[in-house]
């Protein structure tokens, strides 16, 4: 019987490689360095991997770790109390 959660197979290793993520996310600024750091660190895991496929799991986790801060829009007539609003001054 599979395990829950499971993702069909295709990323058998995807738990692990986010807890690897989660380790090491600080110390690198670019998703690119932060790809090769896993792929040469975890050789035996990763190495084998078509780069491209892998950049694009590894950035997927990424944003579910830490997603877009969305700002709250703005409206126009807060805007406008805000302000004088009168133009006299």
């Amino acid at each position: 019987m599979p395990k829950r959660g499971r993702s069909g197979g295709r990323w058998p290793l995807s738990g692990k490689l986010r807890r690897r993520i989660v380790s090491c996310k600080n110390n690198y600024i670019a998703d690119e360095e932060l790809v090769d750091h896993l792929r040469k660190s975890f050789r035996a895991d990763y190495y084998n991997l078509q780069l491209q496929p892998f950049t694009s799991q590894v950035q997927k986790i990424l944003q579910l770790i830490n997603p877009p801060i969305k700002k709250p829009k703005t409206d126009n007539t807060e805007q406008i109390l805000d302000g004088d609003g009168d133009g006299d001054g």
